[in-house]
């Protein structure tokens, strides 16, 4: 298959590389990445904003000023790479992205957006239980890289599943191995709690980001719960935002007017 890989945590993030290395086992490869990290940028592109600069690190492998929104879109529709591609897989992040996350998360946009070009797309994070340095070194994304490459037809069949246009999630702990995969019934609900403390400055105020670190609530068969088991967890996520259809009765007992 021929594969595009993009990710939000930077074009040097080892989960990238990992990813790369394992994909090409079985795959043809592509890959165009933001040159820095751009961690919870969304669907945020800004192409029609500026020239963005797309820079050749080695054949079929490139660098890119935008988000990784931006990234996919150059990726699938300019003549980088000449081809036609058959999948989209994004990551490996560093962290989860579970529940909410998946509103914010750059690395699940570049999915997303790839879902809205009509190709599959695919999401891979690893948790990350120990942020320092050398906590972030030990990561484990091997399991996660190849679980992916090796099972890459099946998640493309389970994209094309269904009316609604959807990406696959996945996301698993940083261990060795894993006990097995699941899929999930539903997200885990995660509440932020974060807040802003504001700091006085000569002309106005300077932001403070307090994180308040909250886990998540992990009741029933959702991602979070699954992952803290030692599995694999699978979610299919719907990519647009379309709600559902307002009944004729709703709408008439609005009565809405001008």
């Amino acid at each position: 298959m021929n594969v595009l890989v993009s990710n939000d945590d930077g074009i040097n993030g080892k989960g990238l590389q990992v990813l790369v290395a394992e994909l090409a086992k079985r795959h043809k490869v592509y890959v165009i990445a933001p040159d820095r990290n751009r961690s919870a940028a969304s669907n945020h592109f800004s192409l029609f904003m500026k020239p963005l600069t797309i820079k050749k690190i080695s054949d079929n492998f490139y660098s890119c000023s935008g988000s990784p929104v931006d990234c996919v879109i150059t990726g699938l529709t300019s003549d980088l790479f000449g081809v036609k591609f058959d999948a989209v897989v994004s990551g490996i992040n560093k962290g989860p992205n579970v529940g909410r996350d998946v509103v914010y998360s750059g690395t699940c946009a570049v999915a997303r957006q790839a879902v809205f070009s009509g190709i599959p797309g695919i999401a891979a994070s690893v948790f990350c239980e120990d942020w320092s340095e050398q906590g972030q070194e030990n990561m484990h994304f091997e399991p996660m890289a190849e679980f992916v490459s090796k099972n890459l037809p099946q998640l493309v069949k389970i994209c094309r599943l269904g009316k609604r246009p959807s990406f696959v999630n996945i996301n698993g702990d940083s261990i060795p191995s894993y006990r097995g995969v699941k899929f999930t019934e539903k997200l885990c609900v995660k509440d932020y709690n974060d807040k802003v403390s504001l700091k006085k400055t000569e002309d106005g105020f300077e932001t403070v980001f307090i994180d308040s670190h909250t886990s998540p609530d992990c009741e029933g068969n959702t991602d979070f719960e699954i992952c803290s088991q030692g599995y694999i967890a699978i979610s299919k996520v719907i990519a647009d935002s379309v709600s559902e259809e307002l009944s004729s009765d709703f709408i008439k007992e609005l009565n809405l007017s001008l």
